[in-house]
């Protein structure tokens, strides 16, 4: 994976972390009470979970090409 990818992904993920930060904040805005703000909650959740996993993916991707490459 060349530089300009890497850093692709890498705006990509910050990109993501942010939205998340402001779908958090709109929660505790908009939660009308502690059922919704749990259910709401557990959504931004599942969802964080799974950007969590496609990035750790891609890091290992990125690791194996990198050991590849070195020996």
């Amino acid at each position: 994976m060349d530089d300009i990818k890497l850093l692709r992904y890498t705006i990509r993920g910050l990109n993501f972390r942010y939205n998340a930060l402001k779908k958090i904040n709109t929660l505790l805005d908009d939660s009308s009470d502690a059922e919704d703000y749990l259910d709401k909650s557990l959504g931004i959740l599942v969802e964080l979970m799974g950007a969590s996993a496609g990035i750790a993916l891609l890091k290992e991707k990125n690791e194996v090409k990198v050991r590849g490459f070195r020996t």
